[in-house]
């Protein structure tokens, strides 16, 4: 499965530098080649219905006795009913016209699910971007936390040192690993 994988990868590699291949379908030829390696070695399972209905009726009755959660909830009430929170093997996407705001609710999904501040039972979490950098990311959930606009940076004299106060506050609940001596980390501003 790596060999194969290998070969997809130095293969599209290559693909990319043709300055005639049309991007877009050269992205679907090469989640196809991926997804097909996926599959690769899996053998195809017949299943009994019987079975199947069986199962899936008692894991249906065990969430309606409230005995088994249903998904991760994502701190949104109506997505969580529509959707029964996230869970292992599901892909949600998120799509709207650009400066809508799909990148500060995913961010809210994630500040809601893996922050040990406003959750008992945080969970692990990772993030993928095609638009924005790392630093971005980070910079946006700390403004979000902080409840400072990010813009008030670029504009001369309007950050206030409450918000500078609000930042450096949030800042220790968001680093994940402190310093060994556990003192409290206060950044230079």
């Amino acid at each position: 499965m790596l060999r194969r994988m290998i070969n997809a990868c130095s293969g599209a590699l290559i693909k990319c530098y043709d300055n005639d291949v049309e991007p877009v379908k050269l992205v679907e030829e090469i989640e196809t080649d991926i997804y097909n390696i996926r599959n690769v070695g899996q053998p195809d399972v017949i299943k009994d219905l019987k079975l199947l209905v069986k199962e899936e009726f008692k894991t249906l009755m065990e969430i309606k006795n409230h005995q088994v959660k249903v998904g991760i909830p994502t701190g949104y009430a109506q997505v969580d009913e529509f959707t029964g929170g996230l869970k292992p093997g599901e892909m949600f996407v998120l799509a709207a016209r650009p400066s809508i705001g799909k990148t500060a609710f995913a961010l809210n999904i994630i500040r809601n699910i893996a922050f040990p501040h406003r959750t008992p039972n945080p969970k692990k979490v990772v993030f993928f971007s095609l638009e924005m950098t790392a630093e971005q990311i980070t910079r946006r959930l700390l403004c979000t936390e902080a409840d400072v606009s990010e813009g008030d940076f670029r504009v001369k004299d309007r950050l206030q040192s409450a918000d500078l106060n609000r930042l450096a506050s949030e800042l220790d609940k968001l680093i994940i690993a402190k310093p060994k001596n556990d003192e409290p980390i206060t950044p230079e501003l």
